[in-house]
């Protein structure tokens, strides 16, 4: 089987599966089995994509023009949106949604009774979620491991508040580096690793962090067991509060009813994509990425250089149609933008999980469903409530985190410093490269923050981890044995335990929610604006539906095209989003700094009752960061395995998708954390803090656009060496198919396509007997016009004679001078007429002298029809003039056909100028001026781009008048781009700044993807318009073809005097 490579995979998929099977038999498969230049390996990566895109785009063309593809799921889609949810946002009861916010701002509370009636109840709810979660996979260290603990109190971190990373700094960010900076850059850097490295000792760092890493349940369990002793409440309810409970209930039953006819979750996701990005499930656009942003590539891929370069790209339906949506589709995204504010997102999101929680209610409790729960709470929790030990669980807890962040942040210090060593400081000179320079730099600062995380909050050596009483840590099981059984049986309760917990943790929520204010008017005005915005989907669908499309005749090949559609486009989206995130590495260690931070401050300056409160909303900060640290491992592999490849083969591409490594999703906890920092800002931080609480914050919510979701892609990467299998498989099966047909030779098996060789062949055959009458009737009028021309040339015989006379009388007088010219020019017209084989017939007449009355028009004509570019023409029209000159014999044949055709050389000439026919007029190539020729796709990209880049200054006219106005402004256009190109980097160069260097993401000379396509197209419209480099543009012919050009200089030739070159 013939491999195919990337650029042969895309174009075969484009242009053979997009066109019609009855056209595919004259296409072109010659190029199939070209290799393509060995490019940059980073450029796998990008191919591969353009191949996703090219295959969704395909198929989607043809679902739409089927209809076997909905277009509101592909708008859906495309606005990263899932399809029923927009169908459901669309659909939302406005009137509805109003009366569920009047219900709610209107909920009648009873007093403060309910309160801790309600909040035990709900907490019972989050006692079985969190013990359901951990309650299995307890494996705590055993007592020699985390006795082990204790030896972190000998790292040696004094001192560490004392390195200065300021000059080092300072130095890194000057322009040039003398010998003087590096020897004292040197001298920082090896006392900055010095001291960093002495903190480790012969301690093991890294068994430190597995067993810290197994007391992580710790958090959960000091929860639990907190919520274990709340049920003592249960035997001792306030007076009041039954009634109380039960009246809430009365209003919670309206709440819910109201609640399921006006569901929110819908606005809720929409508000929230403007902060959060929400995965969706791409059933129809998987190669399309980044949504409808990705549109506009279509037309990209089909200029791009190694996709443009195939005839078979002729016959393609147009994919980058579909880009024609684009601006309606951005237009309503950047509407949403605009539309939503921070404040309503979480008045939404508040509301959302309130409505969540109700509508998981069947039926609100009654007050003897409550009595019921309760009693089997208190038949299970028969265990002691191990009060004493819930301090201890939370402070080892609480250490093990602080532990925890800072031996990961001493052991990335570490390998800071050990690449330092390695690969900076010995190889520093005065001609270390900018990037060098910047990459180190970068190294150097984020060991200055790794030294603030450390010194942030208690230090290392101050953390008790009471390994003295280790025997509630790591005899566990056995030491509350009775209280995991009365756990297990909790968690197991049967009696309406959702309806109980969930209707009272509503109640819960809705006493937050009306002590905020304007929570019900944040989700009025977001559901107006979204309301209003949808309009816009009937215009963005009719654009759709507007799309010409031409639909695949051969359902198996679409098929095909569908099976690996999808899997293709999701391990593609892999490979793209995770090289962007890498990208993005430097933002994710900012917030990891800035989190342990925020923690620290937290830990060392706010009261204890806070804390507990901002722990319980914070999350856990470090199985976020050994989350993000686990992915970026991860993707570091997979990414580096395909982008580092020298790869050039789809085949061979497939290959590498092998034994890849696992990956996981991130979550950030936004909406936790945002509800976390508003607790902290509640409470008067100093300037420094809310500066700190700023910077993560604006972190947060950046990090919280980007999909981290990336579990979702494992089983398309894994079967991602298949999927490529199929695809070329099923286009070497298409090339085979198409040879075949053209071929002509080939066994047809299928009925269809034998019915199309046989109307093939009568078509063959019809045409070839039209040629033939045609020849015949063509032959016998030119056998008339010779007839005819024979008489006519006697007569003009007669009348030649009658002035043969006077021009042997005027030759004789200009015999002399004309003999020198004559062999000058003699060597160069036989020379041409020996090359080039001229039609002889009829010579002996041409030499007959002209008749009296058309002397003077020959004459005249004669050299009219010789113009200034033509050596050729001048030696003629004065050879003409010599008896026995040995170029007349090809002047009178001119001469000749010149009289036959009854024109003179002025008339040729005028004929050569209005037939576009540039081998009249004496031989010189006549460009046509007045007929403007068809736009080709060179032209076309040339429109586009400068419609849709007007800060090139290039504006097209509606029509050309003629070629040459059309080429002038081609030129102009090329011209104003290559100036506009220049000044930028010009500009760049004048801004160049070592810390921007590495964030230049062009490979292109500083140009777009698109910029260097335009080059490439740019390129192409100088040749076609302007001529090749050694060509003579006026006349179209290159210097190798003319007649003796290098020998002797003619009136060509503008640098050389002709008088002066002739009399030598």
């Amino acid at each position: 089987m013939k491999v195919l490579d990337f650029t042969n995979s895309v174009v075969i998929i484009t242009a053979i599966v997009f066109v019609p099977i009855s056209a595919i038999e004259s296409l072109d498969l010659s190029f199939v089995n070209k290799g393509f230049k060995k490019q940059n390996s980073s450029n796998v990566i990008d191919r591969l994509a353009a191949t996703a895109r090219v295959i969704t785009a395909i198929t989607l063309h043809n679902g739409l023009s089927d209809k076997s593809i909905s277009v509101d799921d592909v708008i859906a889609e495309l606005l990263n949106f899932e399809p029923h949810e927009l169908k459901s946002l669309k659909t939302v009861d406005e009137k509805a949604v109003e009366n569920f916010l009047t219900k709610l701002a209107d909920f009648k509370l009873v007093d403060v009774v309910t309160v801790d009636a309600a909040r035990t109840l709900g907490n019972m709810y989050k006692f079985k979620e969190m013990w359901s979660q951990i309650g299995d996979t307890i494996e705590f260290p055993n007592d020699a491991a985390y006795k082990q603990l204790d030896n972190i109190k000998s790292l040696k971190v004094s001192g560490l508040e004392k390195l200065d990373f300021k000059p080092a700094i300072d130095a890194l960010n000057q322009s040039i580096l003398t010998d003087t900076n590096v020897a004292e850059l040197k001298k920082h850097l090896n006392s900055i690793t010095t001291k960093i490295e002495s903190t480790k000792g012969t301690d093991d760092i890294d068994g430190f962090i597995n067993t810290l890493n197994q007391l992580k349940p710790l958090q959960y369990i000091h929860q639990i067991f907190t919520i274990y002793g709340e049920r003592e409440y249960f035997t001792s309810i306030r007076p009041g509060a039954p009634d109380g409970l039960v009246q809430e209930f009365g209003e919670l039953k309206d709440l819910v009813r109201l609640s399921k006819s006006s569901p929110l979750d819908s606005l809720a996701k929409l508000v929230s994509s403007r902060f959060v990005h929400h995965p969706i499930n791409r059933m129809h656009t998987s190669g399309f990425i980044n949504g409808y942003k990705d549109l506009n590539s279509l037309s990209v891929d089909e200029g791009n250089a190694w996709l443009f370069n195939s005839t078979m790209l002729r016959n393609m339906a147009g994919i980058h149609q579909l880009s024609q949506t684009t601006p309606l589709l951005k237009k309503l995204d950047e509407a949403w933008n605009e539309m939503f504010s921070l404040k309503q997102y979480k008045s939404i999101q508040d509301v959302a999980s309130l409505q969540k929680s109700l509508l998981s209610i069947t039926d609100v409790p009654s007050w003897a469903d409550v009595e019921k729960f309760t009693n089997d709470v208190k038949t299970c929790a028969n265990a002691p409530d191990q009060g004493q030990y819930i301090r201890n669980f939370k402070d080892i807890s609480e250490n093990t985190n602080i532990l925890f962040k800072k031996l990961t942040t001493i052991r990335g210090a570490l390998q800071s410093v050990e690449k330092l060593k390695t690969d900076y400081i010995p190889k520093l000179a005065t001609s270390t490269s900018i990037e060098t320079i910047v990459k180190l730099r970068e190294l150097v600062m984020k060991l200055e923050n790794d030294v603030k995380v450390l010194l942030v909050g208690k230090s290392v050596v101050e953390v008790d981890m009471q390994t003295a009483g280790s025997d509630i840590i790591t005899g566990f099981k056995k030491q509350f044995s009775s209280n995991i059984a009365s756990f297990n049986c909790i968690r197991d309760i049967k009696s309406r335990f959702g309806e109980v917990t969930l209707s009272a943790m509503s109640l819960v929520q809705i006493r937050e929610m009306k002590e905020g204010a304007k929570v019900t008017k944040d989700v009025n005005d977001a559901l107006a604006g979204a309301s209003k915005s949808l309009k816009s989907l009937t215009e963005i669908r009719s654009t759709f539906q507007a799309l010409k499309v031409q639909s695949i005749d051969d359902k198996a090949i679409l098929n095909a095209l569908k099976n690996v559609s999808r899997p293709f486009g999701e391990a593609v989206t892999a490979l793209v989003l995770g090289k962007n995130l890498m990208s993005k590495s430097s933002d994710f260690e900012m917030f990891v700094r800035n989190g342990y931070l925020v923690e620290g401050e937290v830990d060392e300056h706010v009261a204890v009752n806070f804390r507990d409160t901002f722990g319980n909303t914070w999350g856990d900060f470090v199985k976020t960061t050994e989350n993000i640290k686990t992915l970026f491992t991860a993707l570091a592999e997979l990414v580096g395995k395909i982008e580092g490849s020298e790869k050039s083969k789809m085949e061979d591409v497939g290959s590498l998708f092998t034994d890849l490594p696992n990956l996981v999703d991130v979550d950030l906890l936004t909406d936790d954390r945002l509800n976390a920092v508003e607790l902290f800002e509640n409470i008067k931080p100093t300037n420094e803090q809310r500066q700190l609480l700023d910077n993560f914050k604006t972190n947060l919510l950046e990090l919280s656009k980007l999909d981290l979701k990336f579990s979702r892609f494992q089983k398309s990467l894994n079967s991602m060496s298949d999927t490529i299998d199929k695809l070329v498989v099923m286009m070497s099966g298409i090339s085979s198919q198409v040879t075949a047909t053209t071929s002509g030779g080939a066994a047809v098996e299928s009925e269809g396509y034998k019915f199309v060789w046989w109307h093939g062949a009568l078509l063959f055959f019809f045409i070839c007997c039209c040629f033939l009458i045609f020849c015949c009737f063509c032959c016998e009028i030119v056998d008339y016009k010779e007839e005819n021309d024979d008489i006519e040339m006697g007569k003009e015989k007669e009348q030649l004679v009658k002035t043969d006379e006077e021009k042997k009388e005027r030759e004789q007088k200009n015999k002399k001078s004309k003999g020198k010219k004559r062999s000058f020019f003699g060597k160069r017209l036989v020379w041409k007429q020996r090359s080039k084989k001229p039609n002889q017939k009829c010579a002996a007449v041409a030499q007959t002298p002209p008749p009296p009355n058309q002397t003077a028009t020959a004459s005249k004509s004669t050299e009219t029809a010789a113009p200034s570019g033509s050596g050729t023409n001048n030696a003629a029209s004065t050879g003409n003039k010599t008896n026995g000159d040995p170029v007349k014999t090809v002047e009178n044949e001119k001469k000749k056909g010149a009289d036959k055709d009854g024109k003179t050389g002025e008339t040729d000439k005028a004929a050569a100028t209005t037939t576009g026919d540039t081998t009249k007029a004496g031989g010189s190539t006549i460009p046509n001026k007045t007929e403007v020729p068809a736009d080709d796709k060179n032209d076309i990209i040339l429109y586009d781009f400068v419609a849709k880049y007007p800060r090139y200054g290039v504006v097209k006219p509606k029509s050309f008048p003629n070629a040459e106005a059309k080429r002038r402004w081609i030129n102009d256009a090329l011209d104003k781009i290559n100036k506009v190109w220049k000044a930028d980097r010009e500009e760049r160069e004048r801004n160049r700044d070592p810390s921007t260097l590495s964030s230049d993401t062009s490979t292109h000379n500083g140009l777009t993807e698109e910029e260097a396509n335009m080059s490439l197209v740019s390129e192409q419209l100088k040749i076609k318009y302007m001529g090749k480099p050694g060509e003579n543009l006026h006349e179209g012919i290159p210097e190798e073809e003319h007649i003796d050009r290098n020998a002797d200089p003619t009136r060509d030739d503008p640098a050389e005097e002709f008088s002066e070159k002739g009399k030598k």
